[in-house]
């Protein structure tokens, strides 16, 4: 999840009232401010709906970043429980970490890039057919300049290295 490289300026932690700021810089109310976002994405009743796909592996990943140059990688996701844990590790170095929920055919993850930069990303999961692998197609937000950017993810062959995330159980 590449960003647009500008650095985020920090508010007052002791004093922070206003949302807008909060969300566009590193605030210790900030992470609070995603998850808020991301129980909002899933929409419903995040405690009573139960996950309905199975989306553990390893995905081939391609993007957009906010200058408009595309960007690919891999992305493991291991579900923990009614949660998921992600990690990208994109091709010229730069990895992230992120947990998500899955409700219904919608991953919605809170992340943050090796350099620092926080966002959200929004899936919608497409089930794979006879003839296509299954694919997480979705955008991801960045506050610090306000848009939203695309990212698929197309699951990748049983033959082909998988991305282990941090925290992984053993088999």
């Amino acid at each position: 999840m590449p960003h647009s490289g500008r650095l985020l300026r920090s508010c007052d932690r002791n004093r922070c009232d206003n949302l807008k700021g909060c969300v566009l810089m590193r605030c210790t109310r900030r992470p609070l401010l995603l998850a808020m976002l991301l129980l909002v994405a899933v929409r419903g009743d995040v405690l009573t709906q139960a996950p309905s796909t199975n989306i553990t592996g390893t995905y081939g990943c391609a993007g957009t970043n906010p200058n408009g140059t595309p960007y690919a990688g891999r992305v493991g996701l291991v579900q923990h429980g009614e949660t998921w844990d992600l990690r990208w590790e994109l091709n010229g170095g730069q990895t992230a970490l992120g947990i998500g929920l899955l409700r219904q055919n919608v991953l919605a993850v809170i992340f943050q890039t090796s350099d620092g930069f926080i966002g959200l990303a929004v899936y919608t999961v497409e089930p794979a057919t006879e003839t296509a692998p299954m694919r997480l197609v979705g955008h991801w937000l960045d506050p610090d300049g306000g848009g939203t950017y695309t990212e698929t993810l197309t699951q990748m062959t049983t033959t082909e290295p998988r991305v282990p995330v941090p925290g992984e159980r053993p088999l």
